[in-house]
């Protein structure tokens, strides 16, 4: 209806550009959120080709860059998020890349060797609009980055993030790169450290209120980081929170990783097999309701191995060959599980 309305306005753009801005914006999140995206690509791109300012089309970039990652088009995403931080933000190098790397890598462990917990989490909080937008953007270059193995994209994300969150304040998105700091620790063998900054990072979203990065934060911190320091039910709890706080900020693919997880670490700790079958079903359902293809692979392995288990699904051999190949196409599985009696 207010689109109705909208168009008997000569130039909605000109005579009515902040309502214009805000209903597109709107729409386009809802839209994408729903997994409608061509619907929500195309009302961004009009938004984005109105906008007056970078800030007014900086949220409906971000939401665009978080629904190609949904829609399985991670490369796509990561380039439209880099380009856009090179760009319109000018955070992102474009040259000398690997000594960006080196150069901060050696800086901010430094940083941290000097500086107590205490003295990072009383920093003033992130508010420059550029620079939370910048901080946005370098979560989900992180977090897609991760799913498609391109280990320079979120090293930089990460790093840049860290000095961002170093010089102008924490935000909720500092959770993630000092996660992310973390899980460099444990590839360096350092599990005091990496549990450090997993605790950082959860303290973080605590002073922040933060929900739109918890999803991938706590899906990091137990699996990753804590697993071998903490109980499972602790670390299904980690999860189980990621869920909710993802799924009510509307980050479909956050909330689908974390219960995906959660299955898994389920199965892992005894529960019954049937039990986690239809679970598994559930995330599937849930990922069709919301049209996320990121992660269906793994999904539907896990998925057959279950079945395979429980003896309602012959076990294929070149199935379980070929796991590892993620870009193996994806189909339903031909046989349905009986209800249990």
């Amino acid at each position: 209806i207010a689109f109705v309305l909208l168009d008997k306005i000569r130039d909605p753009w000109v005579q009515q550009y902040d309502l214009t801005l805000r209903l597109h914006r709107v729409t386009t999140n809802a839209e994408l959120a729903l997994g409608n995206y061509a619907a929500g690509y195309k009302l961004g791109d009009e938004l984005c080709k109105h906008s007056k300012t970078s800030i007014d089309a900086l949220p409906t970039i971000i939401s665009k860059v978080t629904a190609l990652s949904n829609e399985n088009k991670r490369t796509q995403s990561i380039e439209v998020a880099i380009k856009t931080t090179q760009t319109m933000l000018g955070v992102y190098p474009k040259r000398g890349i690997v000594w960006t790397i080196i150069k901060e890598l050696v800086w901010i462990k430094s940083y941290f060797r000097r500086h107590k917990d205490k003295d990072i989490l009383e920093m003033p909080l992130m508010t420059d609009p550029k620079h939370l937008f910048s901080m946005r953007l370098f979560s989900q270059i992180i977090t897609t980055a991760i799913q498609n193995g391109r280990i320079t994209e979120w090293l930089v994300a990460t790093v840049k993030s860290i000095r961002l969150t170093i010089k102008h304040g924490i935000c909720e998105h500092s959770a993630l790169a000092f996660t992310l700091w973390g899980l460099l620790s444990v590839g360096l063998g350092d599990s005091k450290g990496a549990t450090r900054f997993a605790n950082l990072a959860t303290s973080i979203l605590e002073r922040t209120n933060g929900e739109s990065t918890k999803g991938f934060v706590y899906v990091i911190c137990p699996v990753a980081i804590n697993r071998w320091s903490k109980s499972s039910v602790f670390c299904m709890n980690f999860l189980h929170q990621g869920y909710h706080a993802a799924m009510g900020c509307g980050d479909t693919e956050a909330g689908s990783i974390c219960s995906l997880t959660s299955n898994i670490a389920a199965y892992n700790d005894g529960y019954p097999v049937y039990d986690v079958y239809k679970a598994f079903v559930g995330v599937e359902d849930e990922m069709k309701l919301f049209n996320v293809d990121s992660n269906k692979y793994v999904l539907l392995q896990c998925k057959n191995g279950v079945s395979m288990l429980l003896g309602h699904k012959a076990i294929d051999w070149d199935e379980f060959e070929h796991f590892g190949d993620t870009n193996q196409s994806i189909t339903e599985s031909d046989e349905v599980l009986d209800e249990k009696e």
